[in-house]
C-alpha cells in the first residue's frame, strides 16, 4: 500500500467521512467488533467484497434485517467465515473500520443517492475480495492450489511452475467476477487484494503483483476475458470524487484526457458488468448507473439507460460474446440496451465513422433523432426506467432479406456476417455444436419473420479509402413490431469487401441495393 501511494496514476486520501454506518474493530481481538454510526467521523477503512446468495440485492440491506440500537455487537460466529477473517486482517493493518455491503448499507444510500455509493468504495483505503468459492463460509484464508512440479535438484529445494500464476485468469475466473454486485466494487474500488484460489492478487490503477511470481507485471500480462482493465477506468473515479461537487444532477470535471478514453473506459466497464448476473433483475440499471455516474461529465451527452446519446453508434453496436443471451425474467431496459438481456456482451471497437467527412460516409451516418427515457426515479437518471421508454434513429435502411440475397450472389466481393443476440443459427454447426433439434426452430421462427426485419446502419467506414484502418459496415437487425412503428433489436450484421487486393469497387455493388433514409422508433 505504501508502494501504491507512489504510483502516478493512483490516489489515497488519508482521511473521509465514513459511510453512515460501518464495523468498529478494536486492536484487541477479545473485544468484539461492533457496528456503529459514524455521525460524520472522518477516518480509513477497508472494504470487503464477498458474494452472499441470500443478501445480494439492493432490497437486502440492513433495512431489510432487524433494526439494532447502534452501537451494536457482532456475534463474529453467526456471521460467514469471510467476515471474520477480513476483521482479523483490518486488526493486522492497524485499521479502525471495516465496511460490508451486506451488514453496512442502507437501501436510501444505494438507491436515494447513487453518489454517496460511488464515494464509499472510490474513498476506501483498500478492498478484499474473496475470489476462491461462491461458499462465504470458505473464508479468505485457505490452503492454495499451487501447480508446481515434484521437487527438482540434488537437495530437493527448486521446482518448476508455470508462468500462467501471472495470468488475469485467477481473477476473472473466480466466482465473484460473474456476481454484478461485486463486478462494481472491483470497479470502483481503487486498490484491491484478491484473495484467488492460488494466491493472493494485488490490483490498482498501475496495473497488478501476483504473490507468487516476482515479477511486476501491468494489468493486461496475460488475456482478459471480461474486457476490464482498472488503469483505464480509475481516473475518472478519483476525479469524480476530487470534484468540489459530486452531485447526481452536476458534472464532476475529470480534468484533460482523450473523448476515446473516456469511452474506452465506459466500454470495458461495459464489458465486465455484463458478465454479472443479478438475483433481483431490477438491481441491474441501478449498479451500472454507479459506473455510469462515475465517467458522466457531460461530454458524451445523456445516460440512456446503458449508452450515451453522443455516441449512440457504439452504444448499439454490442453483441454476444460466446453463447446465445437471454431476455431479462421481468422488463430492465429496451432491447436495443445491452442491460436488457442476460449474458456476457462485447462492445470492441469504439471508434466513430473513420472517414466522417466524406459524402459516402455522410449518407449512411446513422443519427439520434431524440429520446425518450421513463425514469422510475425522475430525480435519478442512473436508475431503473420503465417500459416505453425508447429512442428515435434516423438511419440507413434495408430490409435483411434484400441485403444478404444480393450480396450472397456477390460472395467474390463481399463476407456478410449475421449474428443474433438469442440464436446460433447463423454460425457453423462444427464449431458451434447445438441439437439439430434447435437448429430447426430457430431456423423456422426466423424465416417466418424474415420480411419484417430490417437492417439499419450503425457504422461505416469510407470503403474508397485506403488504409489499414478501414472497417466493416455494422447494421442493427430490427424486427418490426406488430401493429405499430416500433422496432426491436434482434441482432447484429456486418458487411465487409472480401478482399481490399482484388480490383473491386465495394461502394458501387452496395450503393446500389436501394438504401432508404428512414426514422425508426427503437423500443
Amino acid at each position: 500500500m505504501s508502494q501504491c501511494a507512489e504510483h502516478e496514476k493512483c490516489h489515497q486520501f488519508e482521511s473521509v467521512p465514513l459511510p453512515e454506518r460501518i464495523i468498529e474493530v478494536s486492536p484487541d481481538p477479545l473485544v468484539p467488533p461492533r457496528i456503529v454510526a459514524s455521525e460524520g467521523q472522518k477516518g480509513a477503512y477497508i472494504i470487503l467484497s464477498y458474494h452472499h446468495p441470500s443478501a445480494d440485492s439492493a432490497s437486502s440491506s440492513t433495512e431489510a434485517q432487524p433494526k439494532d440500537i447502534l452501537p451494536a455487537n457482532l456475534d463474529i460466529a453467526l456471521y460467514p467465515k469471510a467476515i471474520a477473517d477480513a476483521i482479523d486482517i483490518t486488526r493486522r493493518l492497524g485499521y479502525q473500520y471495516l465496511w460490508i455491503r451486506q451488514l453496512c448499507l442502507r437501501t436510501s444510500e444505494f438507491s436515494e443517492n447513487p453518489a454517496h455509493f460511488l464515494g464509499i468504495y472510490g474513498r476506501a483505503s483498500l478492498m478484499l475480495t474473496a475470489s476462491i468459492t461462491p461458499e462465504p463460509n470458505v473464508g479468505l484464508f485457505h490452503e492454495r492450489n499451487i501447480l508446481q512440479s515434484p521437487a527438482l535438484g540434488i537437495t530437493k529445494d527448486r521446482y518448476l511452475r508455470p508462468r500462467v500464476l501471472r495470468w488475469m485468469t485467477n481473477i476473472e475466473k473466480s466466482p465473484l467476477s460473474i456476481q454484478g454486485w461485486n463486478v462494481i466494487e472491483r470497479i470502483l474500488a481503487p486498490r484491491i487484494v484478491h484473495f484467488t484460489d492460488r494466491q493472493l492478487v494485488w490490483e490498482c490503477a498501475s496495473g497488478c503483483q501476483f504473490e507468487a511470481v516476482k515479477i511486476i507485471k501491468e494489468q493486461g500480462s496475460g488475456p482478459r476475458i471480461n474486457g476490464y482493465d482498472k488503469k483505464l477506468f480509475q481516473q475518472f473515479v478519483e476525479s469524480a470524487l476530487l470534484s468540489p461537487s459530486t452531485d447526481i444532477n452536476e458534472t464532476p470535471y475529470a480534468g484533460e484526457e482523450s473523448p476515446v478514453a473516456r469511452l474506452k473506459a465506459w466500454t470495458d466497464s461495459v464489458n465486465a458488468l455484463s458478465w454479472g448476473s443479478f438475483e433481483n433483475p431490477s438491481d441491474k440499471l441501478l449498479v451500472v448507473g454507479k459506473s455510469a455516474l462515475a465517467i458522466s461529465d457531460g461530454s458524451m451527452g445523456d445516460y440512456l439507460a446503458g449508452i450515451w446519446s453522443k455516441h449512440v453508434a457504439s452504444g448499439l453496436a454490442w453483441g454476444r460474446m460466446f453463447s446465445p443471451l437471454t431476455s431479462a425474467t421481468e422488463y430492465v431496459a429496451p432491447t436495443w440496451s445491452w442491460a436488457s438481456v442476460d449474458g456476457p456482451v462485447g462492445i470492441d471497437d469504439v471508434r466513430e465513422n473513420l472517414a466522417s467527412d466524406s459524402a459516402w460516409a455522410q449518407k449512411y451516418r446513422p443519427e439520434l433523432v431524440s429520446h425518450h427515457i421513463f425514469y422510475a426515479d425522475t430525480s435519478n437518471p442512473y436508475g431503473n426506467v420503465l417500459p416505453g421508454s425508447h429512442i428515435v434513429l434516423d438511419a440507413a435502411c434495408i430490409g435483411f432479406k434484400r441485403l444478404t440475397s444480393v450480396l450472397k450472389d456477390d460472395e467474390e466481393s463481399f463476407r456478410v456476417t449475421p449474428n443474433l443476440d438469442q440464436s446460433l443459427m447463423f454460425e457453423c454447426i462444427c464449431c458451434r455444436p447445438r441439437p439439430a433439434e434447435v437448429q430447426e426452430a430457430d431456423s423456422e421462427k426466423f424465416n417466418r419473420e424474415i420480411d419484417h426485419h430490417v437492417c439499419a446502419v450503425l457504422k461505416i467506414d469510407d470503403w474508397t479509402t485506403k488504409t489499414d484502418n478501414v472497417g466493416p459496415c455494422v447494421c442493427l437487425i430490427l424486427k418490426a413490431s406488430d401493429g405499430d412503428d416500433s422496432y426491436t433489436r434482434v441482432g447484429f450484421l456486418t458487411v465487409a469487401p472480401n478482399s481490399w487486393n482484388k480490383p473491386v469497387n465495394p461502394s458501387g455493388t452496395f450503393d446500389g441495393l436501394g438504401w432508404e433514409r428512414r426514422q425508426l422508433r427503437l423500443v
